[in-house]
């Protein structure tokens, strides 16, 4: 079975994103961090309702963390937020909000949504490559470019 482990040696993201190791195992993730390595943190992750996003947001929760999921689709955010409450157990430790990077009103909305306090670990792990050029509204040019960049 894939576990990725994490040595609690200088900051606490600098452990969690350079030794953060993956396997797959019947096409899924499968995550791991000790325990309680990241109590009262707080962590966004973008792009957290599928994939590494989920499986990072699930192993972020598990190991203590108060986390944030961004995501476009409400309804794919909120089942994700449920799937990691019910795998972790850590019920009202992850929110999800709603976050479309290709538009700065929304990712404004975003940060006026978070609660107050510092945010510990940023994860951006959202990203898109559209088959069909077409512009952002309000100026940030091509929108596969504006969500990754």
């Amino acid at each position: 079975m894939g576990v990725f482990t994490t040595l609690a040696t200088g900051s606490t993201a600098a452990a969690v994103l350079w030794t953060l190791w993956a396997s797959r195992r019947r096409n899924r993730l499968v995550f791991s961090l000790p325990a309680q390595c990241l109590d009262s943190k707080r962590v966004i992750i973008t792009g957290a309702s599928s994939g590494i996003g989920l499986a990072t947001a699930s192993a972020c929760a598990k190991s203590g963390a108060e986390v944030f999921l961004g995501v476009r689709d409400m309804a794919k955010g909120e089942a994700a937020r449920k799937r990691i409450e019910q795998t972790t157990g850590r019920h009202g430790a992850v929110r999800c909000l709603p976050l479309d990077l290709c538009s700065l009103p929304s990712v404004a909305a975003f940060a006026n949504g978070l609660p107050p306090g510092p945010i510990h670990i940023l994860i951006c792990n959202a990203g898109a490559m559209l088959s069909e050029r077409s512009e952002v509204p309000g100026g940030l040019g091509e929108r596969t470019y504006a969500g990754n960049v």
